[in-house]
């Protein structure tokens, strides 16, 4: 089946169930019975009703499975990726660190506070974040290094500053004994950013996030070499080379020579955080007094 051909791969379980919906918008596009001119009309469709992001996705599908998986190149010889659009990106505002320390301020929780500040100080992308382990933290160098690669995002090899450290050992020191590191609800996760916006008036999101932390390495001085190893834009054999105590050790001179910190205070270290369940204290679950009540148990799935 296709779907063993992609997990064999070693495709996400997300990008595998992308595949899965578009052969089935395939196949009903086509009513059983593709051919080249169908798959043809088909990509047209889709120029004229949806972004290069949706094309493309469509295209991969058709690419994948008809040349890949059936070995049919003639199916596809004519299919071709949208091209790159000449025009500028558009202009995306980023927070300044003022930004930062306000929605820091106003987070409340150990989990919140320490995902938030782990997000801005790594530059992970959103789902390398919510699948990391607590056995991917070297501790002792401060460096995060996935055990997992996947097919279609690199991994990089990053770091957190001293305030992101001591927020996360507070975190964890009231955590429950799941593996992952961010043990959070879909539910929770996402009104997190909701809540941030409305209340604070600042737009950010792990995607922000990763932006602020690539242009404010930059301004401090970290060549874009340094920059795309800790945000996982570099291939394997580069990777490799680091994949040393003494390649880490050199990662993390480069950060901690760029300074970043963001000015928040510092928790209690003689204190343990409130216990918490998927991103609640465990005496607001008992109450049922959090957004996520009727959310027990439902882990975010990511790619």
């Amino acid at each position: 089946m296709f779907v063993n051909y992609l997990t064999t791969l070693g495709y996400t379980e997300k990008t595998i169930e992308h595949h899965r919906l578009n052969l089935l918008k395939i196949k009903k596009y086509t009513r059983g019975y593709p051919t080249q001119q169908k798959l043809l009309q088909l990509v047209a469709s889709y120029r004229k009703r949806y972004s290069t992001s949706h094309v493309n996705n469509m295209i991969k599908t058709i690419r994948r499975f008809f040349g890949e998986y059936l070995g049919r190149k003639d199916m596809i010889s004519l299919i071709r990726y949208p091209r790159h659009s000449s025009t500028l990106p558009k202009y995306t505002p980023l927070p300044t660190v003022e930004d930062l320390r306000k929605v820091f301020n106003y987070l409340q929780s150990p989990l919140d506070r320490a995902l938030f500040l782990f997000y801005a100080t790594t530059g992970l992308r959103r789902s390398e974040v919510l699948k990391l382990k607590k056995s991917d933290i070297l501790w002792k160098d401060r460096a995060v290094i996935p055990a997992q690669y996947r097919i279609t995002k690199k991994t990089g090899i990053t770091f957190f500053n001293h305030e992101t450290e001591a927020w996360l050992r507070y975190y964890l020191s009231g955590s429950d004994d799941s593996e992952l590191l961010f043990n959070v609800t879909g539910k929770h996760f996402q009104k997190l950013w909701r809540r941030i916006k409305r209340d604070t008036g600042v737009e950010v999101t792990p995607q922000v996030l990763r932006k602020w932390f690539a242009v404010e390495m930059r301004k401090r001085g970290v060549p874009d070499s340094f920059i795309d190893i800790f945000q996982g834009r570099m291939p394997r054999s580069v990777l490799a080379q680091y994949y040393t105590p003494i390649g880490v050790r050199e990662l993390k001179e480069v950060y901690d020579k760029a300074g970043l910190e963001i000015g928040v205070p510092l928790p209690d270290i003689n204190a343990h955080a409130p216990y918490t369940i998927g991103g609640q204290n465990a005496e607001d679950k008992a109450q049922g007094q959090t957004d996520d009540e009727n959310d027990q148990g439902k882990r975010l799935r990511v790619p």
